[in-house]
């Protein structure tokens, strides 16, 4: 990150990676188990400590580019203005496996990536660029009064959950972008609360 100012103008620079690799094992019993096995054919009040085996790799990739400046225009108002540009790709290699070992039982229950290139899916990767940005107007109306408006755009990658009970319908969330406008004021009073 740099940074630098004048007597009118600050502003801000820099960049952002993370490249990263996580591999979990996780083993889940109860009701998620119980819906797998009624999938497989299994009667789960029949079955003897029947648990679901989740076994999954997840790469992730990210970088990102951001700045922004805040430009004193005039006696009492200043310009604050902001983007940033991420860039967010992930890959998930995930499959679960159901047993009772009570049982003898070892069915595999789900594998993301088969199931994924089966339908034609995406739905195993994020591969995600967007911007997100800010712009503010401050006005000082006194020293110690501040009324502002601002509008920023925020976003968030997409990213993976897996479960038990994990389909290819719900495994993976979609990224998501949100509109924010603000209205306000900061004050401090003659005690110095704000």
């Amino acid at each position: 990150r740099i940074s630098g100012e004048t007597d009118t103008f600050r502003w801000v620079a820099g960049a952002y990676y993370l490249d990263m690799e996580t591999d979990a094992d996780a083993i889940t019993r109860g009701a998620p188990v119980a819906g797998v096995a009624v999938d497989l054919g299994y009667d789960p009040d029949a079955l003897v400590d029947p648990q679901v085996v989740q076994d999954y790799t997840l790469d992730s990739s990210n970088w990102s580019v951001f700045g922004q400046g805040e430009w004193d225009f005039a006696e009492s108002f200043t310009l604050i203005v902001g983007a940033r540009w991420s860039q967010d790709d992930k890959e998930m290699d995930f499959r679960t496996l159901f047993t009772s070992p009570g049982d003898g039982i070892a069915d595999p229950s789900f594998d993301l990536g088969a199931a994924a290139a089966a339908a034609g899916s995406d739905k195993d990767e994020v591969d995600y660029g967007d911007w997100a940005g800010r712009l503010q107007l401050d006005w000082r109306t006194s020293d110690d009064t501040l009324l502002y408006a601002s509008y920023n755009r925020g976003i968030k990658g997409g990213n993976f959950g897996p479960s038990a009970n994990a389909t290819l319908d719900n495994i993976r969330h979609d990224e998501e972008v949100l509109h924010a406008y603000e209205l306000g004021f900061k004050t401090e009073f003659g005690n110095g609360v704000a």
